[in-house]
């Protein structure tokens, strides 16, 4: 599977949605922001944000498949703020 989206218009075979047509030039640009410093003066910092990046788009289309509700992260902490006070 290809990183890069196809042409405007295209579809995406697995889940049948559009492309946005920005998607190449964000991957492009987000290479390069993080292979610039790395070329440049290479440091274990710089190398293992590299590597995050590489694993992160990696799993994106294992996650994309991932049926799940929206995660809401203040309705989790107005849940936890409520167990906190009846148990106090």
């Amino acid at each position: 599977m290809s990183l890069l989206a196809p042409h405007q218009g295209q579809q995406d075979s697995k889940s049948g949605r559009p492309h946005s047509p920005g998607t190449g030039q964000y991957l492009g640009g987000i290479l390069g922001w993080f292979a610039v410093p790395l070329l440049i003066h290479p440091t274990f910092t710089g190398i293992g944000h590299y590597s995050a990046m590489l694993i992160g788009l990696t799993a994106y289309p294992i996650t994309r498949r991932r049926k799940m509700p929206e995660w809401n992260p203040a309705a989790l902490w107005r849940r936890r703020v409520r167990v906190h006070r009846r148990g106090a």
